[in-house]
């Protein structure tokens, strides 16, 4: 590219400029005078618009051509008048048009230079930018240089030391007599010894320095290696011990559970323990639906180790949800079922119970409080659920309700009629006596961290807490019941108290 190119495009030229400061050794800055776009074609316009002394008639013709007017307006020469449309009159002057072109021209020329220069002050910071981050550059490697001179300048210093003195010792042999020269020379050749020696013993602890480090390095992949294979072994250990959680057997399901006197349990399996109360109706009934939404004719399996029974209307939630089950629900009784407990085992589809667990059935209790209208509403309510609940019982036994409540009594004194499940079975409280129960569910061993099985230990009381009352006697506290809710519940030593 020429010089009327850069002419042409002025900021090529301050571009130009703007580089040759960048890339010449120690540029710190730019001079912004030396890279001013070129004056030529501003010089080009000022030469147009100066007047021309010399041709005055040259300078009015140039003004009347250079004044503004409308864009494509042509102005004839002095001449004779124009004949109509259509015809040229004979001696008419050439027609000449004047336009804005110019005047536009210049604007642009303008604008042009306004970007330029506004083009060259970024341009101008970009390069101080670059310049900063490369003396930045220059000086952190100016430090490293230096860092790395100091660690050497213990054994170079050294080095140059015996040089200098080898060198004095070489000058100072040129000026001593013939018969000095040989024993300076002896000296020389000892203090080059020496150096030898110095320079053998640092490339000997070199050495040294770095047999150590790979000493050091091959005794910790060593240490490493030693540690991963102690890691693999403890991984394994707790592999095996993990498994040895596990019996190597399946849950077994049957359509038909009972084998002789025996029944087979799978992990369908759910316990109920303890008093009955909204928490258990709950645990319970989700359970039932969800066997069910799994498997319709696998039976499911309500195991009661010990309940002394508990609110008749949680009760009576675990007893639609059993009834609502298209599975069929099979209650295994292996301790005690009493009141409502009791109720849901005589209910079941089907029953079991070790020969001597307890069944214990009697009336509703409760607390009555209020005004005689109030307590006799009470005991009004208390009846219609007593109906309710223990009008089916009867039922199953063939007997009408008051028959049965005669026969409570008659039993014991305080009508808590309680059998063993082998007279039980009589009374149609219960339907098999077994002698097993075989529980295929329990292929984790006992004490792992988490056992979803419920026992008597874990959830004995389903949320219910044991405490101390201010003689040491241990109770625990049953929740509040809702209105109209009654307590069908075994407690002859009143372990269960309400606030």
């Amino acid at each position: 590219m020429n010089s009327s190119s850069l002419l042409k495009f002025p900021f090529l030229s301050a571009l130009a400029g703007a580089c040759l400061l960048f890339f010449s050794p120690g540029a710190a800055a730019i001079d912004k005078s030396a890279v001013k776009p070129a004056p030529a074609a501003e010089k080009q316009e000022n030469a147009q618009a100066k007047p021309d002394a010399r041709n005055p008639e040259r300078d009015k013709k140039n003004s009347r051509k250079n004044q503004p007017g409308q864009a494509g307006q042509a102005i004839p020469k002095a001449g004779p008048k124009a004949s109509p449309a259509g015809k040229t009159p004979e001696g008419s002057g050439t027609v000449i048009t004047v336009s804005g072109k110019a005047q536009d021209e210049k604007v642009s020329r303008e604008k042009a230079a306004s970007r330029d220069e506004e083009y060259l002050k970024r341009l101008s910071a970009e390069v101080a930018r670059i310049t900063l981050e490369r003396d930045k550059i220059v000086a952190e490697n100016i430090i490293a240089k230096e860092k790395i001179i100091k660690e050497l300048a213990a054994r170079e210093a050294e080095t140059e030391r015996k040089d200098m003195e080898i060198d004095e010792a070489e000058t100072e042999l040129k000026r001593i007599t013939a018969v000095q020269k040989a024993g300076l020379e002896k000296e020389l050749t000892e203090m080059r010894a020496e150096k030898e020696r110095l320079v053998l013993q640092s490339e000997i602890a070199k050495a040294k320095t770095e047999a150590e480090l790979s000493k050091l390095k091959l005794l910790e992949e060593e240490r490493k290696s030693r540690l991963s294979e102690l890691n693999s072994a403890i991984e394994q250990k707790e592999k095996e011990f993990k498994a040895n959680q596990y019996a190597e057997r399946k849950p077994v399901y049957l359509e038909k559970p009972l084998q002789g006197k025996q029944i087979v349990v799978s992990d369908r399996r759910i316990a109920l323990n303890g008093p009955i109360h909204s928490e258990t109706a709950d645990y319970i009934s989700e359970r039932i639906n969800y066997f069910n939404n799994k498997d319709q004719k696998l039976p499911i399996f309500i195991v009661i180790d010990y309940s002394p029974g508990g609110s008749v209307m949680s009760g009576y939630k675990i007893l639609k949800a059993m009834e609502g089950s298209e599975a069929p629900i099979h209650v295994i009784v292996k301790s005690f079922a009493a009141s409502m407990a009791a109720c849901i085992t005589t209910l079941a589809d089907t029953s079991y119970a070790y020969p001597n667990a307890l069944v214990l059935h009697h009336q509703i209790s409760g607390f009555a409080y209020g005004n005689l209208t109030q307590q006799r509403e009470f005991v009004e309510e208390a009846e219609e659920w007593w109906r309710r609940l223990a009008g089916p019982v009867a039922k199953k036994m063939g007997i009408g309700l008051e028959e049965f409540i005669e026969q409570m009594y008659s039993n014991s004194s305080s009508g808590d009629w309680t059998e063993f499940a082998d007279k039980a079975r009589n009374l149609k409280w219960v339907d098999h006596i077994i002698e097993e129960v075989r529980e295929t569910s329990l292929i984790k061993h006992p004490d792992a961290e988490s056992d979803e099985r419920q026992t008597e230990s874990s959830t004995y009381h389903y949320g219910l807490q044991e405490l101390r009352d201010k003689d040491g006697d241990p109770y625990v506290v049953l929740p509040r019941l809702a209105p109209f809710d009654y307590y069908w519940l075994y407690n002859p030593d009143s372990y269960y108290r309400m606030k």
